[in-house]
C-alpha cells in the first residue's frame, strides 16, 4: 500500500498503480464470475482476453514506468473495448461500467483530453445501447442451449445481486421463435425455477409471474405443500427433488441438470425427445473424457422428466 502514499513516487505514477490495481482485480473477477456461470462460453473467452490485455497493458507501465502511454491504452481498452462489449451481451445490468468508465477518463487522465475522451466515451457508449437494443445478442446459456439448438432465438443474462457469498442470483432467459428486440430483464415472465427453496421465504418469486405460467421449485415437498409460501399465486405450481436426483445418479448436489429436464417438462418449450438427443450432443461435447458423467446427467435428465410434481 505504501505505493500509493510514497510522496517520493510521482503523483501520475501512484494513480497508475491505483488503475492498475482496480482493473486487473476487477477484470480477475470478471472473468471468474463468467467462468462460473456460463462456463467456456464466448463472454467469458472475450473477458479473459481483455484480462490478459489488462494485465500486459499494466505490468508494461509499472516496469517501465511510461505510465502515461500505458494508462491511455489501459482506458481505451476498458472505456471502448470491454465495457461496451459487457452492455451489448448481458444489457442494462452493466450500465454501471460505461459509468464508472467514464469517471476513469476524468480521473486519469488530463483535463484538457479528458473532457475530450469522455464525450467520445459516452456517444460511442450511446452507439452501442443503440446497437444491443435493436440487434440484441443472442446467447446460449446452459439453461437454454437446447431451445437453442432448436432453432428458436435465444437470449440469456444474470443479475447480480450483492456481492457477498451466499447471496442470490438471478438469472434470465427469453425465448422465441422469433428474433427478439427487447433487450431488459423479464419482469412478468411465463415461468419462473427456484433452484433454492429457501429463497421462497426471502424472495417474492411470484412477482409479475403470469397465471397461465407455472413456477418449479427444486424440493422434495409436494405443489400443495408450498403453495401457501406463494402469496396467492393461481397458477400451476410443480416440484422436483432435484436434488436427491442429482445425487443418486452423479454422486453429488448438482441440481442444475435436474431443473432443467423440468422446465421443459413443464412448459414444452421444446420437444421432449428432441431436448434428450440436444442434451445427449452436448453433454458428449463437455465431458467427451468422463463417459461415466454424460451416463449420470442423461439419467438424472430422464428421470426428472417422469418424476416432476404438477400442482
Amino acid at each position: 500500500m505504501h505505493l500509493f502514499f510514497d510522496p517520493s513516487i510521482p503523483a501520475p505514477l501512484r494513480r497508475f498503480y491505483v488503475l492498475c490495481l482496480g482493473s486487473c482485480a476487477g477484470n480477475l473477477a470478471g472473468v471468474l464470475a463468467n467462468a462460473a456461470i456460463h462456463g467456456l462460453s464466448l463472454p467469458t473467452l472475450f473477458c479473459f482476453c481483455c484480462m490478459l490485455a489488462v494485465f500486459a497493458l499494466s505490468a508494461f507501465g509499472c516496469v517501465t514506468r511510461r505510465c502515461q502511454p500505458a494508462c491511455y491504452a489501459l482506458l481505451f481498452v476498458l472505456v471502448f473495448v470491454e465495457f461496451p462489449a459487457l452492455y451489448y451481451i448481458y444489457g442494462a445490468p452493466t450500465t454501471p461500467y460505461l459509468i464508472l468508465g467514464i469517471v476513469g477518463l476524468a480521473i486519469f487522465i488530463p483535463h484538457q483530453q479528458a473532457a475530450l475522451l469522455a464525450t467520445l466515451a459516452f456517444a460511442w457508449d450511446l452507439f452501442v445501447m443503440s446497437m444491443a437494443h435493436l440487434f440484441p445478442a443472442q446467447l446460449e446459456p446452459v439453461t437454454a442451449d437446447a431451445a437453442f439448438s432448436s432453432g428458436k432465438f435465444v437470449q440469456g443474462f444474470p443479475e447480480y445481486g450483492p456481492e457477498r457469498m451466499g447471496a442470490p442470483i438471478t438469472a434470465y432467459n427469453r425465448i422465441s421463435s422469433e428474433r427478439s428486440t427487447v433487450h431488459s430483464n423479464i419482469y412478468f415472465p411465463d415461468y419462473v425455477v427456484v433452484v433454492d427453496e429457501t429463497l421462497l421465504s426471502a424472495v417474492d418469486v411470484t412477482a409479475g409471474l403470469k397465471k397461465e405460467g407455472a413456477i418449479v421449485i427444486n424440493s422434495s415437498k409436494s405443489p400443495a405443500e408450498l403453495r401457501p409460501l406463494l402469496k396467492g399465486y393461481e397458477g400451476r405450481v410443480c416440484t422436483i427433488d432435484a436434488g436427491k436426483i442429482s445425487e443418486e445418479e452423479l454422486g453429488k448436489n448438482f441440481p442444475n441438470t435436474p431443473m432443467l429436464a423440468a422446465i421443459v417438462r413443464v412448459s414444452g418449450v421444446i420437444g421432449e425427445e428432441e431436448f434428450i438427443k440436444d442434451m445427449e450432443g452436448s453433454f458428449k461435447h463437455k465431458f467427451a473424457s468422463k463417459p461415466q458423467v454424460i451416463e449420470g446427467n442423461m439419467r438424472a435428465l430422464k428421470r426428472s422428466l417422469e418424476e416432476v410434481q404438477v400442482g
